[in-house]
């Protein structure tokens, strides 16, 4: 029997999209207040004129009762629509054979707009052509065919002021189903603006050890799929377990939401902020993790020791204002020669491991450290600090 256990963890932290006719760039439109605009390249790489329309609508994507996520244009909350005040033009264009157009957004704001990030949808329809049906018998009276028209639908975000944005993950179970392994979790967003990021699922046996995943012909280490969480998401994700099938024992799931995303600019992406009263998990394996190079003697076996803090300091407020820090089984990764977590040895800090050196010419051996902080509700706010010592001990 193959036993299933879950980690659940919230980690901290222009492409063109090719439709028939027109490519769209970008495909994420974030407008600040002081600037109140934005554009939007259309290309034609075709060799005929495309005919274009350009319309607007509020909506967000949302997850539906099986997990599949959706687009949701009738939302029972309206308040952080921008359709009333944000215009685009031209409305209708033709772009010519390897031509571009810009589109452009023009924002009008109201009067004592309330900060925090307001959305809606920009709709590009392209005509893409005509499709001839034929088989509809022998005559000349009769001709049958379809026009084709390609939707690209990309989000515009509208930011004021201070926007901040974080996720609680809850309820997060998965089992495995013949060769596939099959996930759903709660995701509900905290601040004032949309989390935009991605989903990171990793497989691990007892030992540690990861157990890839097939995604198309890749096999991965980390399966990871992008999310956007604009009030509450449930989604199921599922993944192919690579081949050789899973043995009989104990697997735990590494299921991280993460404020990353490679294919938008890393400036629009807000990154996670700590939530009071509730705990907030950073990954070894994030960008913002703790990271030790260490050197010594080439090939050498030492004992990996921390002394680590259970509480964190702030140091912009009076003396006594503290906010808990815990370690837990995966907080800590170890790997000889390569700066890199993927594929490192997971351990618990608190219990140490044993770690050992690269060979020559390389032998450094790389650590990454995470944690779970919880702000209580009357946290002040500041700076929260602590000490982290790690020892190398020569066997």
């Amino acid at each position: 029997m193959r036993a299933l256990g879950l980690a659940g963890v919230v980690a901290l932290a222009s492409a063109s999209l090719a439709a028939q006719g027109v490519m769209v760039a970008p495909h994420a439109v974030f407008i600040d207040h002081t600037q109140r605009g934005g554009s939007v390249l259309l290309y034609n790489p075709g060799t005929a004129p495309v005919e274009v329309t350009i319309s607007t609508i509020f909506g967000y994507p949302t997850t539906d009762s099986g997990g599949g996520i959706k687009l949701d244009t009738l939302p029972a909350d309206s308040a952080a629509s921008a359709l009333a005040w944000i215009q685009a033009f031209p409305r209708r264009l033709t772009v010519g054979p390897r031509e571009r157009q810009t589109v452009r957004l023009l924002a009008r704001p109201p009067i004592g707009l309330a900060d925090g990030e307001y959305w809606l949808r920009l709709i590009i329809a392209a005509q893409a052509g005509r499709v001839p049906i034929s088989g509809i018998g022998d005559t000349t009276a009769i001709q049958v065919g379809l026009t084709l028209e390609v939707r690209t639908i990309i989000g515009v975000n509208y930011r004021k002021g201070p926007v901040n944005t974080g996720v609680t993950l809850s309820n997060l179970r998965a089992q495995i189903v013949g060769d596939s392994l099959i996930t759903r979790a709660k995701i509900e967003r905290h601040g004032n603006a949309a989390f935009v990021g991605m989903i990171r699922e990793t497989l691990v046996d007892s030992g540690g050890a990861v157990h890839a995943l097939q995604v198309g012909d890749s096999v991965v280490r980390t399966y990871q799929s992008p999310v956007g969480v604009y009030f509450t998401m449930e989604p199921r994700l599922a993944s192919a377990i690579a081949r050789p099938a899973l043995p009989r024992g104990r697997y735990w799931l590494r299921y991280e939401v993460v404020a990353e995303r490679e294919d938008l600019d890393p400036k629009f992406v807000l990154k996670a902020t700590v939530i009071k009263g509730v705990p907030t998990t950073v990954v070894p394996a994030a960008a913002t993790a703790g990271e030790w190079q260490v050197s010594g003697s080439a090939n050498a076996f030492v004992i990996i020791s921390f002394t680590l803090p259970t509480q964190l300091t702030n140091i912009q407020a009076l003396p006594g204002s503290t906010m808990p820090i815990s370690f837990g089984a995966t907080s800590a990764i170890w790997r000889r020669s390569t700066n890199n977590p993927a594929g490192g040895n997971v351990f618990n800090p608190a219990v140490g491991a044993v770690g050992r050196l690269g060979p020559p010419p390389n032998f450094t051996m790389y650590i990454w450290l995470g944690g779970t902080v919880n702000a209580a509700p009357t946290a002040k706010p500041g700076i929260y600090q602590g000490n982290v010592v790690v020892s190398l001990i020569y066997q």
